[in-house]
């Protein structure tokens, strides 16, 4: 049986479900915005909900584009790596 990611995408196709996904990483960026910017309307709350969808629509990329979830571990390990080494570059005072 489909998942539910899996039915979206047959149901809305992929090319809409990606547009959807960058409306809803632009909607995470404003909450993220407001809260940089002290803004009264920031919302914790928004954010959360911002945030669910943004990971809702990230697995749907990730059936898009066919990318497994060995894959997405590898990476995810090279760019936490790259994190901690600016990590530790700016603990050391070298940025």
């Amino acid at each position: 049986m489909a998942t539910t990611f899996e039915q979206a995408l047959f149901v809305f196709g992929h090319l809409k479900q990606a547009i959807k996904a960058t409306e809803e990483l632009n909607e995470l960026g404003i909450e993220l915005t407001r809260y940089a910017l002290d803004d009264k309307r920031f919302d914790r709350i928004k954010v959360l909900e911002e945030l669910t969808d943004v990971e809702i629509m990230l697995k749907q990329l990730q059936l898009i584009f066919n990318f497994t979830e060995d894959e997405l571990l590898s990476m995810k390990c090279k760019k936490i790596l790259k994190l901690q080494l600016a990590v530790d570059d700016a603990l050391m005072g070298n940025k």
